[in-house]
């Protein structure tokens, strides 16, 4: 019998959402991260989404935007570590209204 981690990956690919999957994984692992690194700052940023190599992230406050622009290398850099076979080019912060 096949293992989860194994089945999985077949599964997607055959079903084409293996895309779809990394871009969610993606998005919960920046979300984890802004958990752990902005605690204060990370109830006013949403990761809405990761599509064509950029991450994006909205704000709602802008010191929160600022401090999260602050830190958005070592997010890249934990994310590329974390996921070697997605590359992210950009992280993006949106000022939402």
């Amino acid at each position: 019998m096949d293992h989860i981690s194994k089945l999985l990956p077949k599964v997607l690919n055959k079903r084409g959402l293996n895309e779809q999957a990394l871009a969610a994984q993606v998005c919960w692992l920046a979300k984890k991260w802004l958990l752990e690194h902005l605690p204060k700052a990370e109830p006013l940023l949403h990761v809405s989404k990761y599509s064509n190599g950029e991450l994006i992230i909205t704000s709602e406050h802008a010191t929160a935007s600022q401090e999260c622009q602050l830190v958005s290398a070592d997010l890249l850099a934990y994310l590329e570590e974390k996921l070697p076979q997605v590359t992210i080019q950009n992280i993006r912060i949106i000022r939402e209204k």
